[in-house]
């Protein structure tokens, strides 16, 4: 370890060589956790509205007499996870730094190239 002058305030000493505890363990690829929370949150919020937006067409269904079954939201569920999925492989967790039309780029191209959900 090599120490060099003074840092920037003028009372700590600046230290090349040591580890931080962000570079130790399990954090050592933070951008890595962000992502990750960041698809779980987006699946976790698309799944939720799924199911709520389902369980408000059953309370009113005597407004809509046609009945659809719990088994046939599934293949829809499934398909839900891909969007997050394909929202990271386009590198759109977490973003920072695109402009506005690469944004729009990347958000357009794994919207439509999703499969649609089959029966």
């Amino acid at each position: 370890m090599r120490r060099f002058g003074m840092g920037k305030s003028g009372n700590e000493e600046m230290v090349i060589g040591k580890r931080t505890s962000v570079e130790e363990g399990l954090f050592r690829m933070p951008g890595a956790w962000a992502t990750l929370l960041l698809v779980l949150a987006d699946a976790l919020a698309l799944e939720a509205s799924l199911f709520l937006v389902y369980f408000l067409r059953e309370t009113l269904s005597v407004l809509f007499p046609a009945w659809v079954p719990l088994e046939a939201l599934r293949s829809v569920a499934l398909a839900i996870l891909l969007f997050p999925l394909g929202y990271a492989l386009a590198g759109l967790y977490p973003g920072y730094g695109l402009s506005v039309v690469e944004r729009m780029r990347r958000n357009v191209q794994p919207t439509f190239r999703t499969p649609p959900p089959m029966p």
